[in-house]
Protein backbone atom coordinates (compact mmCIF):
# COMPACT_ATOMS: atom_id res chain seq x y z
CA UNK A 1 0.00 0.00 0.00
CA UNK A 2 1.19 3.51 -0.70
CA UNK A 3 0.27 6.61 1.19
CA UNK A 4 -0.40 9.63 -1.03
CA UNK A 5 0.58 12.12 1.72
CA UNK A 6 4.23 11.09 1.84
CA UNK A 7 6.95 11.91 -0.64
CA UNK A 8 8.72 9.10 -2.47
CA UNK A 9 11.51 7.45 -0.49
CA UNK A 10 14.07 7.94 -3.27
CA UNK A 11 16.20 10.29 -1.17
CA UNK A 12 15.67 8.37 2.07
CA UNK A 13 13.97 11.18 4.00
CA UNK A 14 10.30 11.34 4.85
CA UNK A 15 8.36 14.58 4.64
CA UNK A 16 8.23 14.75 8.46
CA UNK A 17 12.03 14.46 8.65
CA UNK A 18 12.43 17.20 6.04
CA UNK A 19 10.03 19.39 8.01
CA UNK A 20 11.99 18.87 11.22
CA UNK A 21 15.31 19.60 9.52
CA UNK A 22 13.89 22.70 7.85
CA UNK A 23 12.42 24.10 11.07
CA UNK A 24 15.66 23.48 12.98
CA UNK A 25 17.78 25.12 10.29
CA UNK A 26 15.37 28.06 10.18
CA UNK A 27 15.95 28.52 13.90
CA UNK A 28 19.70 27.92 14.07
CA UNK A 29 21.02 28.58 10.53
CA UNK A 30 18.46 30.95 8.99
CA UNK A 31 19.88 31.25 5.43
CA UNK A 32 20.20 27.48 5.03
CA UNK A 33 16.70 27.02 6.43
CA UNK A 34 15.37 29.51 3.88
CA UNK A 35 16.84 27.52 1.00
CA UNK A 36 15.54 24.23 2.39
CA UNK A 37 12.11 25.76 2.98
CA UNK A 38 11.77 26.89 -0.63
CA UNK A 39 13.27 23.71 -2.12
CA UNK A 40 11.87 20.92 0.08
CA UNK A 41 8.68 22.13 1.67
CA UNK A 42 5.30 22.14 0.06
CA UNK A 43 4.00 24.84 2.38
CA UNK A 44 1.65 27.50 1.18
CA UNK A 45 3.28 30.46 -0.51
CA UNK A 46 2.04 32.98 2.08
CA UNK A 47 3.67 30.92 4.88
CA UNK A 48 7.01 30.91 3.05
CA UNK A 49 6.76 34.65 2.42
CA UNK A 50 5.87 35.33 6.05
CA UNK A 51 8.97 33.44 7.16
CA UNK A 52 11.12 35.12 4.49
CA UNK A 53 9.96 38.65 5.47
CA UNK A 54 12.44 39.17 8.37
CA UNK A 55 15.35 38.20 6.13
CA UNK A 56 14.18 40.68 3.52
CA UNK A 57 14.03 43.44 6.15
CA UNK A 58 17.54 42.63 7.38
CA UNK A 59 18.81 42.58 3.80
CA UNK A 60 17.24 45.96 3.00
CA UNK A 61 18.50 47.50 6.25
CA UNK A 62 22.05 46.30 5.61
CA UNK A 63 22.17 47.57 2.04
CA UNK A 64 20.36 50.77 3.03
CA UNK A 65 23.10 51.50 5.55
CA UNK A 66 25.69 50.62 2.91
CA UNK A 67 24.04 53.04 0.46
CA UNK A 68 24.06 55.85 3.04
CA UNK A 69 27.76 55.24 3.65
CA UNK A 70 28.39 55.19 -0.07
CA UNK A 71 26.53 58.48 -0.53
CA UNK A 72 28.68 60.04 2.19
CA UNK A 73 31.72 59.09 0.12
CA UNK A 74 30.16 60.77 -2.90
CA UNK A 75 30.01 64.06 -0.96
CA UNK A 76 33.60 64.52 0.18
CA UNK A 77 33.32 68.32 0.47
CA UNK A 78 30.42 68.01 2.91
CA UNK A 79 32.29 65.46 4.98
CA UNK A 80 35.39 67.65 5.08
CA UNK A 81 33.30 70.64 6.20
CA UNK A 82 31.66 68.57 8.90
CA UNK A 83 35.03 67.24 10.09
CA UNK A 84 36.39 70.79 10.31
CA UNK A 85 33.35 71.87 12.35
CA UNK A 86 33.73 68.90 14.70
CA UNK A 87 37.40 69.78 15.13
CA UNK A 88 36.57 73.45 15.81
CA UNK A 89 33.87 72.51 18.33
CA UNK A 90 36.14 70.02 20.05
CA UNK A 91 33.71 67.10 19.89
CA UNK A 92 30.99 65.56 17.73
CA UNK A 93 28.84 65.37 20.88
CA UNK A 94 28.42 69.14 20.82
CA UNK A 95 25.75 68.94 18.13
CA UNK A 96 24.52 72.52 18.43
CA UNK A 97 28.01 73.91 17.87
CA UNK A 98 28.59 71.60 14.90
CA UNK A 99 25.20 72.46 13.39
CA UNK A 100 25.80 76.22 13.79
CA UNK A 101 29.23 75.86 12.22
CA UNK A 102 27.80 73.94 9.26
CA UNK A 103 25.01 76.49 8.84
CA UNK A 104 27.56 79.35 8.72
CA UNK A 105 29.64 77.50 6.13
CA UNK A 106 26.76 76.54 3.87
CA UNK A 107 24.82 79.84 4.06
CA UNK A 108 27.78 81.99 3.10
CA UNK A 109 27.56 82.39 -0.70
CA UNK A 110 30.70 82.29 -2.77
CA UNK A 111 31.10 85.56 -4.67
CA UNK A 112 32.33 85.37 -8.20
CA UNK A 113 33.67 88.29 -10.20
Amino acid sequence: MSDNNQTPKSDGLSYDTKTLITVLTLIFVYPVGMVLMFVWMKWRVWVKLLIAFPLTLIFLAFFGAFAVGFLAVLNPRGQILKANCVKACGSANNTTCVQECLNKLTITPVQSE
